[in-house]
């Protein structure tokens, strides 16, 4: 029976302690302003690691589509 709990869950492991609209700012903050990793996981309020988890996880077409919509 426990078997058959872990099957119906549709994600597993722990959930992500970033969501996107911060993976996003940090990403702007980051890429886009040059700000040190620390100082934005300061502003978002997560620990340096975890901003650095988060940016290790977007690919590069992802930053040249953000910084085509910050430009804008």
């Amino acid at each position: 029976m426990a078997g058959e709990n872990r099957n119906e869950s549709k994600w597993a492991g722990r959930p992500r302690k970033m969501s996107q609209q911060q993976v996003s700012m940090a990403m702007q903050l980051y890429f886009s302003e040059g700000m040190p990793v620390r100082e934005v996981a300061d502003a978002i309020r997560v620990s340096h690691m975890t901003v650095w988890r988060a940016l290790s996880r977007v690919s590069v077409g992802d930053v040249n589509e953000q910084l085509k919509v910050w430009n804008r």
